[in-house]
């Protein structure tokens, strides 16, 4: 393999080579060479080190691991249109390294994610229903939903969670949503309308039922996941539970889950299936609340584990040890390829 690396005199830089066996090889020592050479071939450096490869292949792995993938960042970052066949080359060359990673779960964007935009801003659409209104009747293409569905199975992915059904730290609002009405397609939903408002909640009554039915007829409900609104707290409950009422019932085939903390919210019966944040677990393990998820973002820093660049490596690597000794069923990370902030 070659790699490519712009030199820069006053900087050091590492290089991270992973090396992948095969599924047959024989246990023993192999000699691998890495060799530098220069744009004129001339050797630079070269190395060689043992690896050994013991007689011995990990299990399956159990826990449900996601970390947000993003296929907006995507698009920015490579400067490509969004449902090119540039953007679904990149989106799935992506989710192949997550799954090489213990990613098993995909943030699927049946709509735009509502997740970490300013009020009043959008993210770049990544909708993969296209809707469509005729005097109030929606009607739905799910074909770019079923491209993705299949490039996720063949990388490998188990778990599909869907985008929040509304706006992030409370469910105040709707998320972005695109329908094409009278030969025009705008966003007929986002910060401009209340979760509440009687026109959401006529297309959820029309979408969610849809929706499910597809996922059945695909043969992947049983390990699809849906989300409410993310982080809610004592604050904003009241418009997360009317959030929650609103869909309840179209998705009481489904999982829901949601990052939510707050443990006597928890035994208000707000969230079934809360994913806890990791310093805020304990109220939980002392009721033996069964089947625990848990997650980190950038907000946990002190005295927990997370992957922040200033901390030292076993404060990234404990995870491992922690998801295992507490039994955790589910692990969520903010931003696999957040890019924008």
């Amino acid at each position: 393999n070659i790699l490519e690396i712009v030199p820069s005199y006053k900087n050091t830089r590492s290089l991270w080579i992973s090396v992948k066996t095969i599924p047959d090889i024989n246990p023993g020592v192999y000699p691998i060479t890495i060799t530098i050479k220069s744009e004129k071939e001339d050797i630079i450096e070269s190395v060689t080190m043992n690896i050994e490869v013991i007689d011995a292949c990990l299990p399956k792995q159990e826990i449900i691991v996601t970390q947000w993938f993003h296929s907006d960042c995507l698009a920015s970052h490579y400067g490509v249109e969004v449902f090119s066949e540039r953007y679904w080359k990149i989106v799935e060359e992506f989710v192949n390294t997550a799954v090489d990673n213990g990613i098993n779960m995909i943030l699927t964007p049946i709509i735009t994610p509502p997740l970490d935009t300013e009020f009043g801003r959008e993210r770049p659409t990544v909708q993969l229903v296209d809707i469509y209104c005729d005097n109030g009747v929606y009607s739905f293409d799910y074909n770019k939903l079923d491209r993705w569905v299949k490039m996720c199975q063949k990388c490998g992915v188990e778990y599909l969670e869907m985008a929040h059904l509304f706006s992030q730290w409370g469910a105040k609002y709707t998320p972005k949503v695109v329908v094409c009405e009278n030969g025009k397609c705008y966003n007929k939903f986002g910060w401009h309308t209340l979760a509440t408002c009687k026109e959401y909640e006529d297309f959820l009554n029309q979408f969610l039922p849809s929706l499910t039915s597809h996922l059945k007829k695909l043969g992947i409900h049983q390990n699809t996941f849906f989300h409410i609104s993310d982080e809610p707290n004592a604050s904003n409950k009241d418009t997360y539970q009317k959030a929650r009422n609103l869909v309840s019932d179209h998705l009481k085939d489904f999982k829901i889950i949601d990052c939510f903390s707050d443990f006597v919210l928890y035994k208000e019966g707000l969230v079934k299936k809360p994913i806890v944040g990791i310093d805020e677990l304990q109220p939980f393990f002392d009721s033996s609340i069964p089947d625990l998820w848990t997650y980190y973002c950038c907000s946990h820093t002190v005295d927990v584990s997370n992957r922040l660049m200033s901390m030292p490596s076993s404060r990234n690597r404990v995870i491992a040890y922690q998801l295992y000794k507490y039994n955790i069923e589910g692990f969520l990370q903010w931003g696999y390829n957040f890019y924008y902030t």
